[in-house]
């Protein structure tokens, strides 16, 4: 892999299992203006199949959030299909991913692809919604271009010693160099908040997740439901072999999963998915567009999420949108506001889980409270417009 690799938002961010909804065609704004930086966000426009993560859902909602604002809102990124881009006013091509020499393309194709599409967009600001070493190489873009960096954090690992161990010195040095060129660095939760205040006071901010999708005026009930989904790319952080003790723990409950794996798993998740597909009990529903992970959450009783650890997760904020409760472990528990707004269950222990599951299965009084407060959770915290006016108030002092 080449050092300044754009981060793969399936390994290192929240991972997503369905396409997005519609990405609309965006009108030109007007002011300062924005420039987002994200290859996926192309390829969706291209494929809506094609599999993103929680750093791109974000991209597409700011995208729509500030559109609908007024403000200028251009998407810079990598893709061969030159003619089907050249028809979309706020999408510029920095390069085309499969042209140049692995390791120097970086010098005579992607560095002047960038440069060129920063300066064209006539943005004052460029966002990056992954901490990685691509970030410092697209700080090092936006500071010659003379353009305000802003890189928001998708991901707990990314602000502790997690992120040390998981690049190699060399790597590990352009990571941080974005987070350093950086003028804006925004967080998902007070965890990230902290950790990257002691380094950088005076330029970390905190702001919700904005959400672009739908929300139902009234869930449904618990008598129409009748499983127990869980969303997720397969991969270590997801945690399959927890989901696996569960559904062994539960055989008297249905578990629906939706996903799937595009990269080879180790050994201990490879054996927890093969022995999850051989019980009767657990139902594989494979990828699913933006209307089948509705529908799923639809009718589930909760979102059952098992992983090893989480930023903010949009699939929550999915399952919350449809009246659908969340149970999870408390380390994926963002600020606690699974507790203190009793918008599902958070467990200590991995061990307690399947009880809890059993008890919740009980009858509907539980449910259906916690269903009637997701639904207002959304409505008061996540708004897109709220988030959107937020956003550009942090990063450029003024109402849009």
């Amino acid at each position: 892999m080449d050092v300044l690799e754009p981060e793969s938002e399936k390994v290192k961010g929240e991972a997503s299992v369905s396409p997005l909804p519609t990405i609309s065609e965006q009108t030109p704004g007007k002011g300062p203006g924005i420039l987002f930086c994200d290859d996926s966000y192309l390829s969706l426009l291209y494929d809506p199949w094609f599999k993103s993560g929680g750093a791109t859902r974000q991209v597409v909602a700011w995208v729509e959030g500030l559109t609908r604002l007024g403000v200028k809102v251009r998407v810079l990124g990598a893709h061969s299909k030159k003619e089907f881009f050249r028809r979309r006013a706020n999408t510029i091509l920095s390069y085309d991913p499969h042209r140049g020499i692995p390791k120097l393309r970086y010098i005579y194709i992607r560095a002047p692809g960038l440069i060129k599409g920063m300066v064209q967009s006539g943005s004052k600001f460029v966002y990056y919604g992954i901490p990685s070493p691509y970030a410092g190489f697209l700080g090092l873009c936006a500071v010659i271009t003379r353009r305000r960096y802003v890189l928001r954090v998708s991901n707990d690992i990314f602000v502790d010693e997690r992120a040390r161990r998981s690049f190699g010195w060399l790597r590990y040095g352009w990571f941080q160099l974005g987070f350093k060129l950086a003028d804006h660095i925004l967080c998902q939760n007070d965890y990230q908040f902290s950790k990257l205040g002691e380094r950088y006071p005076r330029k970390v901010h905190k702001i919700r997740n904005p959400y672009a999708g739908t929300l139902m005026s009234q869930a449904a009930t618990f008598g129409a439901r009748s499983y127990v989904a869980w969303i997720g790319i397969f991969q270590h952080q997801k945690n399959l072999p927890l989901l696996l003790q569960i559904a062994r723990q539960c055989p008297e409950i249905e578990f629906r999963v939706a996903g799937g794996n595009d990269k080879k798993l180790d050994r201990t998740d490879r054996a927890a998915l093969e022995q999850l597909k051989g019980l009767p009990n657990v139902r594989f529903v494979g990828f699913l567009d933006h209307e089948g992970v509705c529908r799923l959450l639809d009718q589930a009783y909760l979102l059952l999420n098992t992983s090893h650890y989480e930023g903010f997760s949009n699939t929550f904020l999915e399952a919350f949108s449809r009246g659908t409760p969340v149970f999870t472990l408390r380390q994926n528990d963002p600020d606690g506001i699974l507790e203190s707004h009793r918008l599902g269950r958070v467990f200590a222990e991995s061990g307690e889980i399947s009880a809890g599951l059993a008890d919740f299965m009980g009858g509907p009084a539980a449910f259906e409270e916690m269903s009637a407060r997701c639904l207002q959770y959304m409505r008061e915290h996540h708004d897109l417009a709220t988030q959107a006016a937020h956003f550009w108030r942090i990063i450029s002092g003024d109402r849009p």
